[in-house]
């Protein structure tokens, strides 16, 4: 069992992860302070930014395909009309996803219990 300030520590950087953006600011800064204290929150900040990473990634190509449809839609007007429609319904459920798994992430860490994201492998020391 882990000693109850790390899992409170190592469910903060999950728990900060959800917020997009700022998360990644968040998680490099816990991981900072204790990146001498602790094997077990620097490993969980590490997971957290690189799962937030390749969130964000994700998310420019999602607005890139956007603004480039965009541009496409004014020379098939239906095209704007699905768009409009399609674009927040895919932004709504990438949101939901992700908060969704930091949050599993939170209480995996909370009881004490390692987590490791979707898509982010296990380090190898």
């Amino acid at each position: 069992m882990r000693r109850s300030d790390e899992q409170a520590w190592a469910a903060l950087v999950h728990f900060l992860n959800a917020i997009p953006v700022w998360g990644l600011f968040f998680c490099g800064s816990l991981w900072f302070i204790n990146r001498e204290k602790s094997h077990y929150i620097v490993a969980q900040a590490l997971k957290a930014m690189y799962f937030h990473s390749l969130f964000l990634c994700g998310l420019l190509i999602w607005i890139v395909i956007t603004l480039v449809t965009i541009v496409l839609s004014h020379l098939f007007t239906p095209l704007a009309a699905l768009l409009t429609v399609i674009n927040p319904i895919i932004i709504v459920i990438l949101m939901a996803l992700h908060i969704s798994i930091c949050l599993w992430g939170t209480m995996r860490c909370w009881s004490g219990r390692s987590f490791s994201y979707p898509l982010v492998s296990e380090r190898k020391d």
